[in-house]
């Protein structure tokens, strides 16, 4: 009785399978479009020009997923990716969230970085 009860119990363990969503998160459950950038706080040279990039969401439902440039010569256009959990429960406060992002320009020269949903504000970053 008992190696039937343990190789059932091996059966049954060797069944089950490990997700692969590390967050925890049903990927049909996440909605990821474009954001704006709430504010920005330029942190120094350090392999490359370093940004707190901080954005403001109304509920914890939403969060960071990334964050993208779109280069156009000299100029430099960063959005936030952000993500939307829509089957879970969400705190209905607002919240603040930040990631740390590194400009790397292809080469030495001056660059103009423009934010998404920060208008009228270009970092001029200088790379010797």
């Amino acid at each position: 009785m008992r190696i039937f009860c343990f190789l059932s119990l091996l059966i049954l363990l060797a069944s089950c399978k490990k997700d692969d969503n590390t967050q925890g998160l049903n990927s049909s459950c996440i909605q990821v479009k474009n954001g704006n950038i709430y504010n920005v706080n330029y942190l120094g040279m350090m392999d490359g020009a370093r940004f707190d990039v901080i954005c403001k969401f109304p509920d914890g439902c939403m969060f960071i997923n990334g964050v993208t440039e779109e280069r156009k010569g000299q100029d430099v256009n960063i959005t936030v990716v952000v993500g939307n959990n829509a089957c879970g429960p969400c705190v209905e406060t607002t919240t603040t969230q930040s990631i740390t992002y590194i400009f790397n320009p292809p080469a030495p020269g001056t660059y103009y970085l423009k934010w998404k949903g920060i208008d009228n504000r270009t970092d001029t970053i200088k790379i010797r």
